[in-house]
């Protein structure tokens, strides 16, 4: 088994080292297709680097725009406690840095993280030379894991979890996640779930501290927008469906145009997770002659529809906020389902289908205390939503529920910057 492990390590390895010789021909069809800008494209190349500043660095990588956020309230306190000189922090999407970067202080550096070549991995690494290391959920990337091995730095993965695909894939192909996740000193389990995998792996340098998502600040809102959309929208009941995918926005308008048939104020609001989403949608609607708005046009934001599109980024907080009740995106469908936290923090109740995976044992303890309802299917959620309508009682119970939810299970970044520090301390 070990031959095959380091066989497939190899490969992987030389298939890598391959397909960075092509690397401007990837990126420029990238770039062609909206994925990476010019900025993002020679950053992951490992062009147009920021000079490495003086003094200790830690240096956290969150992919993408969830892991982004969950990584806030730990670069948070290593300002505030003052454990790191500087922090390096990579992800690597466009959509990730558009959202942050007007939430991280400007002592936080920015950077993408190169492709997973180990040219690259060793370049970056010795460039920065960070003197402590932690990855935000479930990023495992064999290059660069080797090379971290290699400078013997403090490197933890934080939140750690792992995606029923990707579990399977390993336990399938046997491809030695536990030589790669031993690079880590430490891997925090953000719940029971994830850490069975992990050690389900053969992993053991791993332990269960909770989810950091629940130390997180609520999405940013402008109270100069949220003012005049609570005027406006004042005498509706508003239904937000946040972080949707394609089908399930088609199914949303749907129940919309049958509930709106029967509750004549009611307001819904569809955030897609994805922007590129909202031309099908669109044609959708169009094709079947259903008034609407977008978010974008200022002039059809004053028209008479009920039912309104968010085609701009970073505003999710502002409708979660004004929102009677929520449905969280990716659970109607094989997705995981979205972040439910972002919701709870606005005192919103919690509509979710069945497939939440992503976060499974949130949603299983806010089902359980009564602060969100499950949905097996879309027909299901129209009839779920009519009645929760009409029981203003039962929300009251459903955000009570929630509010304690978040307070019991707050603290694990504390505990993450409390060993990140006593690391320090000992250099």
């Amino acid at each position: 088994m070990n031959i095959i492990r380091k066989k497939i390590l190899f490969l992987y390895i030389i298939t890598t080292s391959i397909l960075g010789i092509f690397i401007n021909f990837y990126f420029t069809y990238r770039i062609f297709k909206n994925k990476e800008n010019k900025e993002s494209a020679q950053q992951k190349s490992f062009k147009n680097v920021k000079l490495r500043p003086l003094g200790t660095l830690i240096w956290i990588h969150a992919s993408s725009v969830g892991e982004s956020l969950s990584a806030l309230p730990l670069i948070e306190l290593i300002i505030k406690n003052q454990t790191f000189d500087n922090i390096l922090f990579t992800t690597s999407t466009i959509t990730s840095k558009a959202i942050i970067e007007n939430r991280i202080s400007d002592k936080v550096l920015h950077q993408y993280l190169p492709l997973d070549t180990i040219f690259l991995a060793r370049r970056f690494l010795n460039h920065w030379k960070p003197n402590s290391i932690a990855f935000i959920e479930s990023e495992i990337w064999p290059n660069f894991f080797q090379q971290i091995k290699k400078i013997d730095v403090p490197f933890y993965i934080a939140n750690a979890r792992m995606s029923e695909n990707s579990f399977k894939k390993w336990k399938k192909y046997n491809t030695g996640a536990k030589e790669l996740l031993s690079a880590a000193d430490i891997i925090f389990a953000q719940d029971s779930t994830a850490e069975s995998k992990f050690k389900s792996l053969g992993v053991s340098n791993i332990c269960n501290i909770g989810n950091i998502k629940f130390d997180s600040s609520p999405l940013p809102v402008d109270k100069i927008k949220y003012n005049s959309l609570k005027a406006k929208f004042d005498k509706k009941i508003i239904f937000v469906a946040g972080s949707t995918h394609k089908i399930e926005n088609f199914e949303i308008v749907k129940i919309h145009q049958s509930l709106s048939k029967q509750i004549s104020n009611l307001m819904t609001i569809i955030v897609p997770r994805q922007l590129l989403e909202i031309h099908a949608l669109e044609k959708f609607m169009v094709k079947n002659n259903i008034s609407y708005s977008k978010k974008s046009n200022s002039e059809d934001t004053n028209n008479n529809s009920n039912l309104l599109i968010v085609d701009t980024m970073g505003e999710l907080g502002l409708y979660y906020k004004i929102a009677n009740i929520a449905f969280i995106g990716g659970s109607l469908i094989n997705k995981g389902g979205q972040n439910p936290i972002e919701a709870l923090q606005f005192d919103c109740p919690v509509l979710h289908g069945k497939h939440t995976s992503n976060f499974h044992e949130i949603y299983k303890n806010l089902d359980k205390l009564g602060g969100a309802i499950r949905v097996n299917d879309e027909k299901e959620l129209e009839s779920t939503l009519i009645e929760l309508i009409k029981d203003t009682k039962t929300i009251k119970n459903m955000n009570k529920a929630n509010a304690n939810l978040i307070k019991l299970n707050q603290g694990a970044s504390v505990i993450i910057e409390r060993i990140l520090s006593l690391n320090t301390q000992g250099d």
